[in-house]
Order: C-alpha cells, then structure tokens, then sequence
C-alpha cells in the first residue's frame, strides 16, 4: 500500500492526503524525473492548486518495498482495455482491408466508392473509440477519395485542407504526407476520367 501525502505551501491548514492501494508503483516513478513532473502537475490540475504555489509530497510505503503486491483490481482494468483495444484494432483493419478493395473498384464504379465510404466512416467512429486523432484524421483522409470518386471533389479538398492545417499545427508529419498522397491521388483520379470523357466523346 503507498500512501500520498502532500500540502500546499506547507501550510497544514491546506494539507490533503491521497491513498493509493495496491502495487508500488507509486515508489518506482520517484526515479523518473519526466514522470515525477507529470505526477505533479494531475495532482495540481485534480486539486485546483494554481501553478504558482508549492507542492511538498511525502511517500509512506507499507510492507517490503523489494516485493509488489499483486493488485487485481487493476489488473482488471488493463486486462479489459486491452482486450476491447485488441478487438477494436483487429475491426479496424478488417475494414481497412474491404475499404482498400472498394476503394480501388470505386476509380470506376460508383456502387463500389459508396461503399468504401461507408467503410471510412465504420472506421472513423472505431477509431473515435480509440482515442486516436491520427486515425481518425487517416479516415477522414479514406472518406474524401470516395467522396471525390463521387465526383464531390470541392468537399473532398475543403476536407483534406483542414487535416492538412490540422497536422501542420500539431506537427504530426505522417497525416501531412497522407494528406498530400490523398490529394495527389485525386488530381490523378480526375486527370484518367477526362481522358476517359473524351475518349467516350
């Protein structure tokens, strides 16, 4: 069992005390430095202690701090996060792989790019699920070629320009070249179909 006690200030009047049951891991983070400050600033952030004021923290472990003990209940919990993760990731890129195909079907026929973007969005909200803002950008990314094989081109870019300002902001370089692959990919789309009006002509 570790015990978290701090006060603010070291005014006692504003003292709090934290518990924490199971394993130490709470002993373990005092060794990381980087840890240590994110520690910290949640417990300023869940205690609404203003960036200014001090912060003095004292650990009170029990029992032999070389031993963990085994605290189930959050086994519990990681052991369901990771299993609905696994099963969310494993949806993820079954639908990626039916999207792929449609997809490339979707160049021609318009059935096909419905689908696909159906697919996009199954996948968009999954990876809402997930928490994961690169995913759900690569999604919005998958929804504008079928939206552009739809010949919904002008929605198509305003999208993509708005994930592309969005990665440029957060610097997330994977999405700024998925961006630029995307658009790339509907200039060509857009080049073979006029060619394919005019041949027809």
């Amino acid at each position: 069992m570790v015990f978290y006690y701090f006060c603010v200030d070291f005014n006692l009047k504003n003292r709090k005390l934290v518990v924490c049951h199971g394993s130490l891991y709470g002993a373990f983070f005092l060794k990381d430095n980087v840890l240590n400050e994110k520690i910290i600033s949640n417990f300023k952030n869940k205690f609404v202690i203003n960036k200014e004021q001090g912060l003095y923290l004292k650990y009170y472990i029990r029992g032999n701090p070389d031993t963990c003990m085994i605290d189930y209940h959050w086994n519990f919990l990681i052991f369901n996060y990771l299993v609905k993760n696994l099963y969310l990731e494993k949806t993820m890129w079954n639908l990626s792989t039916f999207g792929g195909a449609y997809s490339s079907m979707g160049d021609y026929l318009n059935n096909f790019a419905e689908t696909a973007g159906k697919l996009s969005i199954a996948q968009y909200l999954i990876a809402k699920q997930m928490n994961d803002e690169t995913l759900m950008a690569r999604c919005k990314l998958f929804f504008c070629l079928s939206l552009a094989q739809r010949k919904h081109v002008k929605l198509a870019y305003h999208i993509i320009k708005e994930e592309y300002k969005k990665a440029k902001v957060s610097n997330n370089e994977f999405i700024i070249d998925c961006a630029r692959g995307t658009l790339a990919k509907i200039k060509s789309l857009l080049i073979i179909k006029k060619k394919i009006n005019l041949k027809c002509c």
